[in-house]
């Protein structure tokens, strides 16, 4: 107030007079700083608008802006709140580093125990959450950020956030209780309604399955909870059922022996519980032979195409005929007779 009323009169003496005996008072001010309460943001600028008010009236002040600010800015700055924010910047960088390595030796533990994969990728994400909380509450408490307030404005944000995502809250929990339930795991092969394919990732908020042909399908956590499930990787060992067509006039006794004889060729076929041949049906056209086998899991499509191959070829090798469809038609001519 005293240098704008200075400026005011235009008594430029005044004013010099007034600058220095103020800039004398600020600089004693700073020397007893650590002695008295004094906020340096609001000194700084008590500095720098009185420097510019000078500048303003055309007078040659007694130092550069530069000079000025190296002896009444940095200097101070360093002095009073430098060591602390740079010890603080080198506590978050090495924080971030150590977070960094933490969770690298939470995976490979975690990779090296006998726990599931899709819980070890919710452990990982979970612990990454927690460590670099608490390292943005260190950082936050050595610049003297009252923690109980951040934390009282976190959870009113938490709760706003909360209101406004609750379908994605409802994704997480989803995806927690997939997890836990243990439906299926990485790399089983399952039915999700629609979509069949191998299991890549489950995460929190969606799981990825991968198609036969190789095309990736990701799939909200709360459909998948909502659909059927069909997991045909669940059991060590599945079975495969193959019902084969022969005509009425063949010999149904020869015909079920070659078609065991197919299925006991093959290694992948288990001998307990032992492949079975029976006839299943009397259909209108054919005599249906039911062959029952039972494999490993892994080994399922490659002995489902090995029977449907072979078994063929061995009939045609036998005369043993596969009937199929056929349709007569008969129609009578202009004199009525059938044809």
């Amino acid at each position: 107030l005293e240098i704008l009323s200075s400026c005011l009169s235009k008594d430029k003496e005044d004013i010099l007079s007034r600058q220095r005996s103020i800039t004398s008072e600020v600089q004693s001010e700073w020397a007893g700083a650590s002695k008295k309460t004094i906020s340096m943001p609001l000194v700084e600028i008590w500095e720098a608008l009185l420097f510019l008010l000078i500048c303003l009236m055309g007078e040659k002040v007694l130092y550069s802006p530069l000079e000025f600010f190296q002896m009444n800015g940095f200097i101070k700055f360093m002095e009073l709140y430098g060591i602390n924010y740079i010890t603080t910047a080198v506590i978050a960088f090495l924080g971030i580093l150590i977070v960094r390595n933490i969770l690298k030796l939470i995976e490979k533990g975690l990779l090296d125990s006998s726990l599931d994969r899709s819980l070890i990728s919710f452990f990982v994400t979970l612990f990454r959450i927690v460590l670099y909380v608490g390292l943005l509450f260190i950082v936050m408490g050595r610049l003297g950020i009252p923690l109980s307030g951040v934390v009282s404005a976190l959870s009113a944000v938490t709760l706003a956030i909360g209101l406004a995502i609750q379908d994605i809250i409802g994704g997480v929990a989803n995806g927690l209780m997939l997890v836990t339930s243990k439906l299926f795991k990485v790399d089983d092969y399952v039915d999700i309604g629609s979509v069949s394919g191998s299991v890549k990732e489950i995460k929190l908020l969606h799981t990825i399955l991968v198609t036969p042909d190789n095309k990736t399908v990701t799939i909200p956590n709360k459909t998948v909870f909502s659909s059927e499930i069909t997991n045909y990787s669940a059991m060590k060992q599945r079975r495969i059922d193959m019902v084969v067509g022969v005509d009425y006039d063949s010999d149904i006794e020869k015909a079920k022996k070659v078609i065991l004889n197919v299925a006991l060729k093959n290694n992948s076929v288990l001998e307990n519980p032992a492949p079975m041949v029976m006839v299943k049906n009397l259909a209108d056209s054919e005599v249906q032979i039911l062959l029952r086998v039972w494999v490993n899991s892994e080994d399922y499509w490659n002995v489902t195409w090995y029977l449907n191959e072979n078994v063929l070829k061995a009939l045609n090798n036998n005369n043993i005929s596969v009937p199929f469809p056929q349709l007569t038609l008969s129609y009578r001519d202009n004199g009525g007779m059938e044809k």
